[in-house]
């Protein structure tokens, strides 16, 4: 695995109820507009997976800025449609080396999204909509 920073890898979702945020490793919420304007998004909430994808269902993107979202459909704490969870870290990654890192930074939120299925992406890597 080619991690540049084990420092910086989010978490983009819910966290036992309803309404998304992001989270550093240490699971302080971190300032998503800041996060935004480093990935060189527009977005990360929703921009990356279909809106009513199947639990778990998702895809591996690299944003303008040289990042990399492993984002999926997440309805485990909030069952309304489109909801979703990403991961996020610089550098150019593979979707098996996300996995890998997202298991091992956030097991529990692994564990609730459960498998992951990925399928090429085929949306905005500025993250202005799917």
């Amino acid at each position: 695995m080619n991690m540049t920073d084990t420092t910086r890898f989010y978490f983009f979702g819910t966290n036992g109820r309803p309404g998304h945020n992001l989270y550093s490793l240490t699971g302080r919420e971190y300032s998503y507009d800041a996060l935004k304007a480093e990935m060189g998004v527009n977005s990360i909430d929703g921009c990356y997976t279909n809106s009513y994808g199947a639990q778990g269902h998702g895809h591996c993107v690299h944003t303008p800025n040289g990042w990399t979202v492993l984002a999926v459909c997440d309805y485990s704490d909030d069952r309304r449609g489109g909801c979703k969870a990403a991961f996020m870290t610089p550098g150019l990654h593979t979707a098996e080396e996300m996995i890998a890192m997202a298991t091992q930074y956030f097991p529990r939120k692994v564990q609730r999204i459960g498998p992951i299925t990925l399928t090429p992406y085929t949306g905005d890597p500025a993250g202005r909509g799917y």
